[in-house]
This record gives structure tokens, C-alpha cells and sequence, in this order.
């Protein structure tokens, strides 16, 4: 079973710039290839792997609409200011978490672990939200926490306001 578990960063104010310049930098790549020009590119670090793979699916999905005979949306740029996720999959960068998460150009960012980090860590992802930054975490593995049946009696209430005679 996987489980994604969300959890709040406390970036310093440099880790702040670090972490916004890494979203426009992966804004860039996207709109570079959403744009299929030879413009230059930054180069592709480990940790920028996943933006172009979402982009490659989107691409994809593009094509299979167009060969189905469907209505197809071309992957459209995206402003800065709307780029908000940045995703790492386990193996292109440094992601561990214990109070800390350690990521690639921004070394070790402050999180608040409410709850401990169940299973494998396979992706971690990090979400700006206004001022605030998240890291969405997902594990792999988890097992099932089954609770004891109790034997008591459910009732739900769908809400029903004017019955029909």
C-alpha cells in the first residue's frame, strides 16, 4: 500500500530564494520544451529529471487524443508564477527526511515531522502555498493498519430534505 503524508517546511530566508529559484528554473525547462525550439537550455541536473518526464507524458496523452480522434490540449506554458511543484523521485536526488529534508541546492530544509515517515520513501515533493512550503512525501510498503471490528452500528445520513409523497 502507498501513502503520501504531507508535512510544512521552514525554509530560512536564503533557502526561501534557493527553493524559488529552483522552481523557476524548472519552469523554464518545462516551457523550453513545451516550446520545441533549440532556445538554449539550462542543463538538465539529476534532481531536474522528473519535469521533463511530466512532460514527456503530456506529450504523450497530446498524441494518443490526436490518433483516438478526440479533442486534444497541447501542453501550454506555464508562468512562472503558477509553477508551484517541483517532484524528486527516489535516485535523482537526495531526499531523506528525518528532521530535515535534504535537497539538492538547498542542502538541509527544516520540516515538521507531525507524524514518522511510514514505509519507503519514493517521492518527495515540494509545493509552494502562498507563503508557506510543503513537502509531500510518498511511501511505498506501508502496511495496513487494520482496526478490530467493534460491532457497533453505523447509521449515515444522506441528507434528505423533502420527502415526496
Amino acid at each position: 500500500m502507498n501513502r503520501l503524508s504531507r508535512y510544512r517546511l521552514h525554509p530560512t530566508g536564503k533557502q526561501q530564494t534557493a527553493m524559488s529559484q529552483m522552481l523557476r528554473d524548472h519552469c523554464r525547462l518545462d516551457n523550453a520544451g513545451v516550446a520545441g525550439t533549440s532556445r538554449p537550455v539550462p542543463r538538465v541536473q539529476a534532481c531536474q529529471q522528473q519535469t521533463p518526464r511530466q512532460l514527456d507524458k503530456a506529450f504523450a496523452v497530446f498524441f494518443a487524443r490526436i490518433k483516438a480522434g478526440q479533442t486534444p490540449g497541447y501542453p501550454r506554458f506555464a508562468p512562472v508564477a503558477r509553477f508551484d511543484t517541483v517532484t524528486f523521485v527516489n535516485g535523482d536526488a537526495d531526499t531523506r527526511l528525518d528532521e530535515h529534508v535534504r535537497v539538492h541546492g538547498v542542502r538541509h530544509v527544516k520540516v515538521t515531522l507531525h507524524r514518522a515517515v511510514a514505509g519507503t520513501v519514493k517521492q518527495v515533493s515540494l509545493t509552494r502555498q502562498g507563503r508557506h512550503w510543503f513537502a509531500g512525501v510518498i511511501g511505498v510498503d506501508v502496511p495496513a493498519h487494520v482496526r478490530p471490528l467493534t460491532g457497533a452500528v453505523v447509521g449515515i445520513d444522506c441528507g434528505v430534505r423533502h420527502r415526496r409523497l
